[in-house]
């Protein structure tokens, strides 16, 4: 039945994004790369030729379907991730947030502020402001 079908489909997609890439199409696994390429190459400058070659398709191509996959194109993706990252590393009070910038992959701090400012709603010092005022410690 349709229904079957549907649960079946539904519970390898779940599995196969615990467990292992083995059910995903090649498409899905081509994305599933990518992001983990991402992931782990963040905070080096990520151009879409590096990764399309990484997982071995044209440029174009992985941007049409990395788009489809993630509902975000290739450099909404990598800001996402690096500012995802950003918040983490915000809250080690040790670092400046220059220096967070720099590890998350952008030498130019005012951009960086303004990327997270759009992903993150708040600009990176207010951003560590709030974790401090949650911590119920206001000490710069």
């Amino acid at each position: 039945s349709h229904f079957l079908k549907k649960l079946i489909k539904d519970f390898i997609v779940e599995v196969s994004e615990t467990v292992s890439d083995h059910y995903l199409s090649p498409v899905e696994r081509a994305v599933v790369r990518a992001k983990d390429f991402i992931q782990n190459n963040y905070a080096s400058k990520i151009y879409l030729k590096d990764v399309a070659e990484h997982v071995n398709l044209s440029p174009h191509y992985l941007s049409r379907i990395f788009k489809q996959q993630t509902g975000m194109n290739f450099s909404q993706y990598i800001n996402a991730k690096r500012i995802e990252k950003a918040k983490e590393y915000i809250g080690n009070f040790d670092l400046s947030l220059r220096a967070v910038s720099e590890k998350v992959g952008y030498d130019d701090f005012s951009y960086f502020s303004m990327v997270f400012n759009k992903y993150a709603g708040c600009l990176p010092s207010e951003f560590r402001k709030r974790i401090r005022e949650n911590m119920g410690t206001n000490n710069s």
